[in-house]
């Protein structure tokens, strides 16, 4: 039995952003919407705004994002990443910081909550990134964390100590 043909490009989309080929996994991901019906379309817009905004075409990608993701269909990488486009591009912070705590309820992780302790302090509001500091300090002491997660709490601990200044 052969796949559709929707499906069959969604997994080569999916291929090719394993091996770093994003541009090309994004044509892949468009012609497999092109076919896609519409109950089967959110996983393959949401390929398509992650390879677009692993590479670098990070105004699609945000729009990619806010035309697939709604109340009941969303990921966690990619509230992640729109937060972080939010950020990136001077939006607006309160809006990011939104998309950043969906992402946590969706994906729970140090790093994640790292970047809502810096979204946070980037608002002046040192109490709150405290707090959430601490939960990702919590998270630290109940089980080994990778390096990275190290570097984001050490990260995450200068920001709230120094208020931001060093951003």
């Amino acid at each position: 039995f052969a796949a559709p043909r929707h499906q069959m490009q969604s997994k080569l989309g999916l291929i090719l952003s394993a091996r770093g080929r994003h541009d090309r996994a994004a044509v892949a991901y468009r012609e497999a919407l092109e076919d896609a019906p519409p109950k089967e379309a959110f996983p393959m817009a949401l390929g398509l705004a992650d390879a677009l905004y692993d590479s670098g075409d990070h105004e699609e990608a945000e729009q990619v994002y806010r035309q697939s993701m709604d109340e009941e269909q969303r990921s966690g990488r990619g509230c992640a990443n729109l937060a972080r486009l939010i950020q990136r591009r001077g939006g607006d912070l309160r809006e990011a910081e939104e998309y950043m705590r969906h992402a946590l309820d969706l994906s729970p992780g140090v790093e994640l909550r790292c970047e809502l302790v810096h979204l946070l302090v980037e608002q002046d509001r040192q109490e709150d990134a405290g707090w959430e500091l601490q939960l990702a300090q919590a998270a630290e002491a109940q089980g080994e964390i990778t390096d990275a997660e190290q570097q984001a709490l050490a990260e995450a601990k200068a920001s709230v100590d120094d208020g931001g200044a060093s951003e």
